[in-house]
């Protein structure tokens, strides 16, 4: 009989914690009987393989933009039953969850965000408990206490970059590793037909800095007309952003696809020749990598702490800090030469192979089942 892996997230719609979920559910599955605990039930954004159990404990969604509305527009009775609303989904997502693990045993339970390794951390099981930590701390003190306290009975840490687990190795009680995350498709080669085209790929959310990015493609527009802009996604920063693009009068240059399928997504980026990531904070940068991987060489604002590792001088361009006019020049540079940014793109093609899907399946693997032979040997002590 297969051993039990329960993956815990919120929902399964469009994010990056949510791809990580399904690509590790869908990696572990030939060797494990895995389930995905998600507490709000969604549309699925990503592929998923049909032996992977799906577990969604209700149909509540989150309210956080309802509230907002109801605020901003002074609906005093809205507003308080949107925040009884909210209350109420806030003890599901805790309580749920706890009963869900108490009434199924689990060989292993995986926690993919803080509010359930918190959870875990507090509930006596009979399983190996790991959290994924796919936060940047950003330096933010508060945060990191939180964490080592939510970790402090927990089995394995494993941070989605190197540089995290270097910082948390000796913090939390937990023995700390990194494992990657990963991509689930690898071109066999570059395309070097490419369109002139930037693309960039995020939840429109204030976090991802799509605002800054506009302002960068505006002054690479003024020297280079002829290059245009995608951004791939949706959010609730959508209409700020398209009004700013209609008051600039790049309507013409810059895209707003919304949420595009992967085989949608993967055309646009053989067609691009250049991703910029403006993110305030990234814990790893999972787009970069896929852009990567289609020989897209990438600029970043260094803010974006999870990509440093990710990106260096023989694969793309990192800016410090959030200079735009820096950014924009990178780009105005990597657009009038064409024969670095080939060499930029080969150089990208080969550092997201270490990504691939196989290769990381393999680390987790191994990792699962070198915990179990340790758990054995302790519990014979």
């Amino acid at each position: 009989m297969k051993k039990r892996v329960g993956i815990i997230t919120l929902h399964l719609g469009y994010g990056g914690v949510e791809l990580s979920s399904i690509n590790l559910a869908n990696m572990l599955v030939d060797d494990y009987d895995v389930t995905i605990i998600n507490l709000y039930k969604s549309e699925i954004a990503f592929e998923i393989d049909k032996r992977v159990k799906i577990c969604a404990l209700s149909n509540v969604f989150p309210n956080k933009e309802e509230i907002k509305d109801a605020l901003k527009r002074k609906r005093i009775i809205r507003l308080v039953k949107e925040v009884i609303k909210g209350a109420i989904i806030l003890f599901l997502r805790t309580n749920l969850v706890k009963k869900h693990l108490l009434e199924n045993e689990y060989d292993y339970i995986i926690s993919t965000l803080y509010i359930y390794t918190k959870l875990v951390n507090k509930m006596e099981l009979n399983a190996i408990k790991i959290a994924i930590e796919h936060k940047h701390h950003s330096n933010d003190k508060k945060y990191i206490r939180q964490l080592i306290s939510a970790c402090s009975n927990i089995d394995y840490l494993i941070p989605v970059s190197d540089e995290l687990a270097k910082f948390y190795s000796n913090l939390v009680k937990a023995q700390c590793f990194y494992i990657p995350n990963c991509i689930e498709y690898y071109p066999n080669e570059i395309n070097f037909e490419k369109d002139k085209l930037l693309i960039a790929v995020g939840r429109l959310v204030v976090e991802k800095g799509f605002n800054d990015l506009i302002d960068v493609f505006n002054i690479v527009n003024k020297k280079h007309p002829d290059w245009n802009l995608v951004l791939v996604g949706d959010g609730n920063e959508r209409e700020k952003l398209e009004d700013k693009i209609k008051k600039l009068n790049l309507q013409n240059h810059i895209t707003l696809t919304g949420f595009l399928k992967k085989d949608q997504l993967n055309e646009l980026y053989k067609k691009s020749s250049l991703y910029l990531m403006t993110s305030f904070e990234e814990a790893f940068g999972i787009v970069v990598v896929e852009a990567q991987s289609f020989g897209i060489p990438c600029i970043a604002f260094s803010t974006a702490k999870g990509v440093l590792e990710l990106i260096d001088e023989q694969c793309g361009v990192i800016i410090e800090g959030r200079n735009i006019s820096g950014m924009a020049n990178a780009v105005i540079d990597l657009i009038e030469n064409e024969d670095k940014r080939i060499e930029l793109s080969i150089e990208s093609y080969h550092s997201a192979k270490k990504y691939e899907f196989n290769e990381v399946k393999k680390k987790w693997l191994k990792t699962l089942k070198e915990m179990k032979k340790k758990s054995k040997r302790m519990a014979l002590r």
